[in-house]
């Protein structure tokens, strides 16, 4: 079941949370600094969830959407409106285990009807690179790829 974020949600929707920032640090060789600490990135997960939480019930142009299987969150969604009729997917995610069973088109099908409801007319997202996971899922589901984000550490 795909549905709004609850404040029952807030445990689980940290824990995914913290998975996803382990799974970019784990898939991002290329990308990461040399001073990168997994447990200081972690830590600094918390805080930015905590503070998204309060962005959720404060603001109404903060989204978070989570889905259920056997009433359990194994997935989530975090999105904002920046624009008039645009709103920007900042995070998705899935569980490992959960991956591959048609959810992540799921949770985006229900994801756009529930924009479409609120009179948004454009989603945009990044995606890294390496996800050829993510990027296959987006392509299926129709989004293109219009901008290129570049790099350099110095």
């Amino acid at each position: 079941m795909f549905r709004e974020f609850q404040k029952k949600d807030e445990n689980a929707f940290l824990e995914l949370s913290k998975e996803l920032s382990l799974f970019n640090y784990e898939n991002n060789n290329s990308h990461r600094l040399a001073n990168d600490d997994i447990e200081e990135r972690l830590t600094n997960r918390t805080k930015t969830v905590k503070s998204r939480i309060e962005k959720v019930k404060n603001c109404k142009k903060t989204r978070i959407y989570v889905i259920e299987v056997d009433m359990k969150i194994v997935g989530y969604i975090y999105a904002y409106i920046y624009d008039i009729n645009c709103i920007h997917l900042e995070e998705m995610y899935i569980k490992e285990e959960y991956r591959g069973l048609g959810l992540g088109s799921k949770m985006l099908r229900e994801f756009e009807k529930c924009s479409r409801s609120k009179d948004i007319k454009r989603i945009t997202l990044n995606v890294y690179m390496w996800n050829s996971l993510g990027i296959n899922l987006y392509e299926k589901e129709q989004y293109t790829s219009y901008y290129l984000n570049m790099y350099k550490n110095i």
